[in-house]
C-alpha cells in the first residue's frame, strides 16, 4: 500500500516536472497582423507579415521571405525588440517607424512596444511612435 502511494506521488511530480510551459504566456507563439494605424489613427496598409515570439527571442515573418530575428525583453505590459542584424528602414510593413537617421547600414538598435491587448487569439501593441498593430494568433 504504502509503496502504491509513494509511486503515484512521484509519477504526479515527474508528471508536472516534465510539463513544458512558455515563460511568456499567452505571447509565446506565432501571429499574424491584422490591421494597423498610425499614429493620427490613419489605416496602414497591411500585408501577409507575422511576429513570432518565443521565450526570449522574435522573428518577424512573410511568406517566401527570410525571417528577421531579434533579441526580446518582455516585461508585460513593455515589449523590447533588439535588431543586431538587419536595419529599421526595412521594417516599415511590420508597424517598424526607422528613426530619421536610419540607413540600410543602421544596425544594433531597439524598437519598443506597449502591449494594450493580450489574450490568448489577440494582441494589439503600440509602438513607442504610435504605430498601433492589431495581430490574431496564427
Amino acid at each position: 500500500m504504502i509503496y502504491s502511494v509513494a509511486a503515484a506521488v512521484m509519477m504526479a511530480l515527474s508528471l508536472a516536472g516534465c510539463r513544458e510551459t512558455p515563460l511568456i504566456g499567452p505571447l509565446a507563439g506565432q501571429w499574424q497582423i491584422t490591421h494597423m494605424t498610425d499614429a493620427e489613427g490613419h489605416d496602414v496598409m497591411v500585408s501577409d507579415r507575422y511576429y513570432c515570439f518565443y521565450r526570449h527571442t522574435a522573428q518577424l515573418t512573410a511568406p517566401g521571405e527570410t525571417k528577421i530575428t531579434a533579441n526580446m525583453t518582455y516585461d508585460n505590459p513593455s515589449l523590447s525588440l533588439e535588431f543586431a542584424e538587419d536595419s529599421p528602414v526595412f521594417l516599415t510593413d511590420w508597424g517598424v517607424t526607422p528613426p530619421p537617421d536610419a540607413t540600410a547600414e543602421t544596425r544594433n538598435w531597439v524598437e519598443h512596444y506597449h502591449i494594450d491587448r493580450l489574450d490568448n487569439d489577440h494582441l494589439v501593441m503600440t509602438t513607442a511612435e504610435g504605430i498601433t498593430i492589431t495581430l490574431r494568433k496564427y
